[in-house]
């Protein structure tokens, strides 16, 4: 098996289902997700270089080799007022086959949920007690949906080169509902 950009995109799409982000263009888009190499200083900086010039927060899968399936690391890059955050080292975690997945930080102590309003929300500790099954489950959950995923490379992917810019692409004109509460 030879890791394709095809596959790397449907693997995060298949995480960004899983989390509960809809597959379509949101009217506030605020998280994007990525896939390349293994995370260094220059992918970390591009990163929140990245992050910074979409607007949105990253959620990232590093793979060490063309030769494997799933990525050796996952990677958060988070936006704050002040500064980006780059956290290494992330897994997934379902609490059930149906709720949606959530981010872990076992080394921060911390994970991340996508709210209402599609932000990821920080959050203290871990969301249960039963970590490893959570993470199986979580990661069984992605392989499913990535395996069902069309093999068509969505319009709009963009390939960045280390330490390249990246121009977002021109909104695509979208009718926003608007509600008065």
């Amino acid at each position: 098996m030879t890791l394709t950009k095809l596959m790397m995109q449907n693997h995060m799409l298949a995480i960004r289902q899983e989390m509960g982000y809809p597959l379509t263009a949101p009217a506030c888009h605020t998280i994007a997700w990525s896939a390349g190499g293994p995370v260094d200083i220059q992918i970390g900086m591009d990163l929140g270089r990245l992050a910074e010039t979409a607007g949105r927060d990253m959620v990232y899968g590093a793979w060490a080799s063309v030769a494997q399936e799933l990525p050796t690391d996952y990677v958060l890059a988070l936006r704050g007022p002040m500064v980006v955050d780059i956290i290494r080292n992330c897994t997934f975690y379902a609490a059930d086959d149906t709720t949606p997945i959530v981010v872990l930080s076992e080394y921060q102590d911390e994970h991340f949920v996508l709210n209402e309003r599609l932000y990821l929300e920080r959050r203290r500790g871990m969301p249960g007690r039963r970590l490893a099954l959570g993470r199986r489950r979580a990661m069984e959950r992605i392989r499913v949906v990535a395996a069902g995923l069309d093999d068509v490379m969505l319009e709009g992917n963009a390939i960045v080169q280390r330490g390249g810019r990246w121009t977002p692409p021109a909104p695509t004109p979208v009718e926003t509902v608007i509600r008065f509460a």
